[in-house]
């Protein structure tokens, strides 16, 4: 199981800091919303293996395809940050494991080499195929 860091965030010190502030902020959403998104998929997951008929037939695709809008607008936000040179040192401090992270999620942007991987998962999937052609408008 991945484990997780919560931090708390002063918005003040954080508007500070000018439009990379604002960058950092819909990561930070971005984040949450898959997380959210992805514990609502194993709470599903695990009504239906109990068996509860209240859930929905085949409703974990639903989650799944919220997962991958989030993970979408996550990966136009990490574009963002290798644009911004400031946002770009702060990654470039950060704890290993951290820039290992970020590096890992390159080669699925657009123009990396695993960007055709994610849009064909998108069209298997489909409802997205919009945003991933020109995620980063």
């Amino acid at each position: 199981m991945v484990r997780t860091t919560t931090r708390q965030i002063n918005f003040e010190t954080l508007k500070l800091r000018g439009p990379s502030a604002v960058i950092v902020i819909k990561l930070m959403m971005a984040a949450n919303d898959m997380s959210y998104a992805n514990q609502s998929l194993s709470d599903y997951k695990e009504a239906v293996e109990r068996g509860d008929r209240n859930v929905r037939p085949n409703g974990g695709l639903y989650w799944v395809r919220l997962q991958i809008a989030h993970m979408s607008e996550a990966f136009a936000i990490i574009k963002q940050i290798q644009d911004d040179t400031d946002l770009m040192k702060f990654v470039d401090q950060c704890d290993r494991r951290t820039r290992e992270s970020f590096a890992n999620l390159q080669p699925f942007l657009r123009g990396g080499a695993k960007y055709d991987q994610f849009r064909q998962l998108v069209d298997k999937v489909g409802g997205l195929k919009s945003e991933v052609q020109h995620p980063f408008k």
